[in-house]
């Protein structure tokens, strides 16, 4: 009877064995980052873990790793392994507690000096133990944008499938870069922000940064946050028209200038520097990781702008904390271009036989629109006169409508009619690296002072115009019969003297 029951007993172990299906094998523990490249991570098996199934489903038997016994318990406030366990099975998946265990077990571990049981660059352990594993991004990469990625939240996992996948908790901040286009000639009430546009020299032109804020804003203690600005020579920074403003889905609040530093003694070769030492301490804004961070200013086009084409580049980039448990790293975002274009008009004066017509002057006028129906001619520096060339020049104008006006007409000829004209520039609005695409010439009015075909090449950013002078004559009378009348007389009375002194002469001969 007894070997009965021993055997039936042998049986029903054997049985349950069987039901469970134990298994424990090397496995495969991959990191699902993003598509970073270049991060370290480590892996720290806290427990040892058996999977079974029964009809119920799958069960799992955890052990602690009598390496981490101590910095389990000291970092769940238990007070042995058992006890751990079970106050772990407690607690809810990605919830706030959870990150907090995981941020004191890796404390721990520091302290003690524990070294992990796996380490890896490529973005997968592999033959690795099944486990309960701490999993810590220990070095950063760049994501295929060039953006310097940011630390993962520490994650906590059980690897007992073959193969297990954890996903790393983290995002990255972005940054766009805007100019405003603004064409003088045509109304608009809307601010068109876009990655070209073409300015008069002398105009303030305005700029726009936005950034955004990591998902997991809510895990960092404090959040450094900087915009670096780098202007080309062509552009002067105006310190004083810095806004800066936080957007979230219906508001846009400014932030107090006391709150953020203007820094323009960098280090990195940038013009500028707008530095937010915290966000999280601002004060009189709401900001969550989807409000946006705007910074708005203006910067004058100078008289070092490049003509044509090549334009004059303005770069961005921002700088972030990147690191939810230290403050001593921050990342960066690719900067982000964009390019302010500017042309220049040249007029040649010509006389009716070809030649280059000296003393003539001309004044270029421009169409500013005060509204959809309304605005005036204003005029574009002082009038012009030749240059060394035999070339009227106006550097440095937008697309816009102009009125070319002789204001010194040249003794002997007439003045040439008032000529109007568009110039019409176009160039990538919305790209990385915006290009310049075509500059062209549309006529208006007065076209028949013109000679030839006007000319405009896109690489130098010239306009070109030919005016065509006529000489001057004599304007007619009214009344009278003109001056025939005293040709047809002085032939009279010339001819009446010839014959007297004729006379005269053959009288005395006689005599």
């Amino acid at each position: 009877m007894r070997k009965v029951k021993k055997l039936a007993s042998v049986l029903l172990a054997v049985a349950l064995m069987l039901a469970m299906n134990v298994t424990a094998f090397a496995i495969t523990i991959n990191v699902e980052d993003g598509n970073v490249t270049g991060a370290t991570y480590v892996a720290y098996k806290l427990m040892d873990v058996t999977v079974g199934s029964t009809k119920d489903g799958e069960t799992y038997s955890y052990t602690v790793n009598s390496k981490y016994s101590a910095v389990l318990q000291s970092a769940t406030n238990q007070t042995s392994d058992e006890n751990v366990i079970s106050y772990l099975q407690t607690l809810t998946s990605r919830s706030t507690e959870m990150n907090e265990i995981a941020e004191a077990i890796y404390s721990a571990i520091g302290n003690k000096n524990l070294q992990p049981e796996a380490t890896t660059t490529s973005g997968a352990f592999t033959n690795v133990d099944a486990g309960y594993y701490l999993i810590v991004e220990t070095e950063v990469g760049t994501l295929t944008s060039g953006t310097t990625d940011t630390y993962s939240i520490y994650m906590l996992d059980t690897a007992a499938d073959e193969p297990t996948t954890v996903e790393t908790k983290e995002s990255v901040p972005s940054l766009t870069k805007k100019v405003e286009e603004k064409n003088d000639s045509v109304y608009t009430s809307n601010s068109v922000w876009q990655d070209g546009a073409d300015y008069d020299i002398g105009d303030e032109v305005p700029f726009q940064l936005t950034g955004t804020i990591s998902n997991q804003y809510a895990d960092y203690d404090t959040y450094y946050y900087a915009f670096h600005d780098k202007l080309s020579s062509g552009l002067t920074f105006t310190q004083s028209s810095v806004k800066v403003y936080v957007e979230n889905s219906t508001t846009r609040t400014e932030v107090s200038s006391s709150q953020y530093t203007i820094n323009t003694n960098t280090s990195d070769g940038c013009s500028f520097e707008v530095v937010i030492q915290d966000l999280k301490k601002l004060t009189g804004v709401t900001i969550s990781s989807s409000s946006t961070i705007v910074v708005e200013y203006t910067a004058k086009l100078n008289d070092k702008a490049v003509i044509g084409s090549t334009g004059n580049p303005n770069e961005a980039c921002l700088e972030y904390a990147n690191d939810p448990y230290s403050n001593d790293t921050t990342g960066f975002t690719p900067w982000d271009k964009v390019i302010v274009f500017t042309y220049q008009l040249e007029v040649d004066k010509y006389s009716s036989n070809g030649s280059t017509l000296n003393g003539a002057g001309f004044t270029l006028y421009k169409y500013y629109a005060s509204d959809a129906n309304t605005g005036e001619w204003k005029a574009v520096g002082a009038e012009q006169q030749y240059d060394a060339n035999y070339v009227f020049t106006w550097t440095g104008l937008d697309a816009g409508e102009y009125k070319l006006v002789e204001t010194t007409v040249p003794s002997g000829y007439t003045k040439a009619s008032d000529v109007t004209f568009y110039v019409v520039a176009s160039y990538e609005t919305n790209d990385d690296d915006p290009a310049f695409i075509d500059l062209e010439i549309e006529r208006g009015s007065g076209w028949e002072s013109v000679s030839g075909t006007p000319s405009a090449t896109e690489s130098d950013g010239k306009v070109l115009i030919h005016i065509l002078n006529k000489t001057g004559s004599e304007l007619p009378t009214t009344g009278g019969i003109g001056t025939t009348i005293f040709y047809i007389v002085g032939g009279v009375m010339v001819a009446g003297a010839v014959v007297l002194l004729i006379t005269k002469k053959r009288m005395g001969e006689n005599e």
